[in-house]
């Protein structure tokens, strides 16, 4: 069941124009696993280590594996086809990876703090990427970071997450308010 939630957010998130998903996933993770917030220019050299990739094969990639999706290819095409997205996705991963062991720090402990960093990072990639903190879209990073930090409160989570994004708002975002639900 909460494989299912996951599939469905994660499907929701790449619809958005311009939001690259394996980029956000890789913001909270970097947040999650206790490394903290990216700067700016740490930030920016991760969307510079993916971007060519991204546009010239991750892309690609999805487009046909949606289009395959639509039709009569038998399934044992269409399941090649998501394969490779799957494929490709996962270099994006292994890319960010690699620019990632140039940032070494400490790791932070406090669920809490870890919380805060990945929304953090979540709103720098937004502002770096001009992408708006709609209140569609803020509700769907609440709902991530929901999933990403399980043990946290969702009224917490909540809390967290509106006070960031609107913090962001005031900073240039477009923002409305989130409307809270628990579903």
């Amino acid at each position: 069941e909460e494989q299912k939630i996951y599939q469905k957010l994660i499907a929701q998130l790449r619809q958005q124009p311009d939001l690259q998903c394996s980029l956000l996933l890789f913001c909270c993770w970097h947040a999650a696993s206790g490394y903290g917030r990216l700067s700016k220019q740490e930030l920016q050299q991760l969307c510079d280590a993916i971007s060519y990739w991204h546009e010239r094969v991750t892309k690609a990639m999805v487009i046909l594996a949606r289009t395959a999706e639509k039709t009569s290819f038998s399934q044992e095409i269409k399941t090649l086809i998501a394969a490779q997205e799957q494929f490709a996705e996962n270099n994006e991963l292994l890319m960010l990876n690699d620019v990632l062991i140039k940032f070494s720090r400490a790791a932070r402990n406090n669920s809490q703090q870890k919380l805060a960093d990945a929304c953090k990072n979540v709103a720098l990639y937004c502002k770096l990427q001009q992408i708006s903190l709609s209140s569609m879209l803020s509700e769907l990073f609440y709902q991530l970071m929901a999933m990403v930090f399980p043990t946290i409160d969702l009224l917490e989570t909540h809390t967290v997450c509106q006070g960031i994004f609107l913090e962001s708002n005031e900073s240039g975002f477009k923002q409305e308010k989130i409307q809270l639900e628990f579903s």
